[in-house]
């Protein structure tokens, strides 16, 4: 019986190593591509293998958190800042300030917006392009307050 099994393994390993492998082709120029039937153009897709087109999506930084009621950006914020500073320069960002629901609304609205522009400011004075940025006040954030409290740094493509 273990011979039976002994002659099957073995010819399923001859057939197998012995089987003809697909080959894998990393690309084709389109010059050498010879098509035996018409093709209607208007429907073939073509793949450009030297020159690939990404969607361009908006890339989210991490944000930058704040205390209660605060705005103004602390030494370690400030490193925050200088480390996006050097990713961001010469993109569109997009800086946005929110708020926490603690208090009145207008309130809330003001301190984002002064959360948006503390940041504005310090990515101006790191050598971002002040045209480069928009900076937008969102106020209120319902959820956990601790994250609420935050600014947020876009890249916009």
């Amino acid at each position: 019986m273990t011979r039976v099994y002994l002659s099957i393994v073995i010819v399923a390993l001859v057939l197998f190593a012995c089987a003809k492998r697909p080959t894998i082709v990393d690309s084709v120029p389109v010059d050498s591509v010879v098509v035996s039937t018409p093709i209607d153009t208007s429907v073939v897709i073509t793949k450009s293998v030297e020159h690939k087109t990404y969607q361009k999506v908006p890339l989210k930084i991490s944000p930058i958190y704040y205390g209660v009621n605060a705005y103004k950006l602390t030494d370690g914020q400030l490193i925050q800042v200088a480390r996006i500073a050097k990713k961001i320069k010469g993109n569109k960002v997009m800086v946005s300030g929110y708020a926490d629901t603690t208090g009145k609304t207008s309130y809330n609205m003001a301190l984002s917006r002064r959360r948006a522009m503390a940041v504005v400011e310090a990515l101006v004075a790191l050598g971002v392009d002040r045209n480069m940025i928009t900076a937008v006040a969102l106020g209120e954030v319902s959820g956990s307050l601790p994250k609420a409290r935050k600014t947020v740094i876009t890249i916009i493509p």
